[in-house]
């Protein structure tokens, strides 16, 4: 892989007073560009200018966590105030930068998982102007819940023509994509910004076709582009390579459960024209089940599309992964509802969203007797995970938000 060695120099800046960060940067180039070859698109290159910038932001994250793409001047470790300010830092020359961050998890995996379950973050990733990378990571020793990752992306071939002289010919130029600031002649300019993109599919699509580890929800992004619902289910996306395709529109949408044959209802689209912070451009289209897709269950997806006047279908398939079992779901009817472990195992529970009430889980309160023990975890904002360890018999109860409560039971050993 081109400038491997250079990512190598580059992420093993982050060591220092922090946790190593050389082994998870790595990963996630790795999974990153596995991402990417799930949707048919070639992988990122390293840039160690784009390193040290994310680096550099991973790092002011430690002091100011949250702080997401803005820094503030004055603020331990600053940088820049926005990502190009930062890139300009590190001396990298061209103007087209965008930066993708996950905060909270030093695992690369759920990390990535939750930029791509993000739309907008998704659609960062999966951008046809962009082939270069610098990947940033930091969290203090021993305390995974403040790593960061950044990502910082740009278009590697228009380093090249940052790098030229200034145009002084006869025609039309741009200006204001370099720094120091040069005239680019407008044909140079077209052919390098779209020489990646000339190269890579019609249409990518999320999740990928064959796909069979698909989270079941979305839940947040800064901005929101479901500002007035809490839980959905997972978005399906298509993105119409702009240097391939003038005009895109989309005619038909499905999302079809395969077990049941019913299509999946409602959906929300968003697209240039509904997307409420306007990010979107016309030739990305993305589709919000209001509802969380099923625990392991498959779906089936039908577009219809015409592309510069022609005709256009792509149908896929994927399926959302599976839940640790043995799984049960709570009712909402009022009643102690009692779940049954062996003691040795884990049990899985999910509390589906109210339509009136609470629809994600953030506490989990529970008591129990002398002698038995209990662990726990969330696997998202509804499911969660639990093992009691005890005698034959032993109940525990947990209860969560807004009063929710249920029993986990010992079973008998046969």
């Amino acid at each position: 892989m081109p400038g491997f060695r250079n990512l190598i120099a580059a992420i093993l800046l982050a060591a220092g007073a922090w946790a190593s960060a050389g082994e998870p940067a790595q990963d996630a180039l790795t999974q990153l560009n596995t991402i990417r070859a799930q949707a048919g698109m070639d992988g990122f290159s390293i840039d160690q200018r784009l390193a040290a910038a994310a680096l550099g932001h991973a790092r002011y994250l430690l002091a100011q966590p949250g702080a997401g793409h803005i820094q503030r001047r004055g603020g331990t470790g600053f940088t820049g105030v926005e990502p190009l300010d930062r890139a300009r830092q590190a001396r990298y020359p061209a103007m087209l930068v965008s930066e993708n961050i996950a905060q909270g998890n030093d695992e690369v995996g759920p990390a990535l998982d939750g930029l791509m379950a993000a739309i907008y973050h998704r659609l960062g990733f999966l951008d046809f102007d962009v082939n270069s990378v610098g990947i940033g990571y930091a969290a203090y020793r021993g305390r995974p819940q403040t790593a960061s990752y950044v990502f910082v992306m740009s278009n590697s071939d228009m380093v090249g023509l940052c790098g030229g002289k200034n145009f002084d010919g006869v025609g039309q130029y741009v200006y204001s994509v370099c720094v120091p600031d040069l005239r680019i002649a407008q044909d140079e300019y077209d052919d390098a910004r779209g020489r990646f993109a000339r190269t890579q599919p019609e249409l990518v699509v999320w999740p990928p076709a064959g796909a069979d580890d698909v989270p079941p929800a979305f839940f947040d992004e800064s901005p929101d582009p479901l500002p007035d619902v809490e839980v959905s289910g997972y978005p399906v996306s298509v993105s119409v390579n702009p240097y391939l395709v003038a005009k895109a529109r989309v005619t038909d949408f499905r999302l079809t459960e395969l077990a049941t044959g019913k299509p999946v209802e409602p959906v929300r689209r968003l697209d240039a024209g509904s997307d409420p912070n306007r990010k979107f451009d016309d030739h990305q289209f993305a589709w919000f089940p209001l509802q969380r897709l099923h625990w392991g269950a498959r779906y089936r997806v039908d577009v219809g599309l015409e592309l510069d006047g022609r005709k256009v279908t792509r149908s896929w398939e994927f399926r959302v992964r599976d839940v640790p079992g043995p799984l049960y779901t709570l009712r909402h009817n009022g009643k102690e509802q009692a779940f049954v472990t062996d003691g040795d195992g884990w049990v899985t529970v999910f509390v589906p969203p109210q339509s009136r009430g609470v629809q994600r889980l953030s506490t989990l309160e529970y008591r129990y007797p002398q002698g038995a023990s209990v662990d726990s975890e969330f696997l998202d904002g509804n499911t969660l995970r639990l093992r009691v360890h005890g005698r034959p018999g032993t109940k525990v109860r947990f209860e969560t938000d807004g009063g929710i409560h249920f029993e986990v039971v010992v079973a008998g050993r046969h």
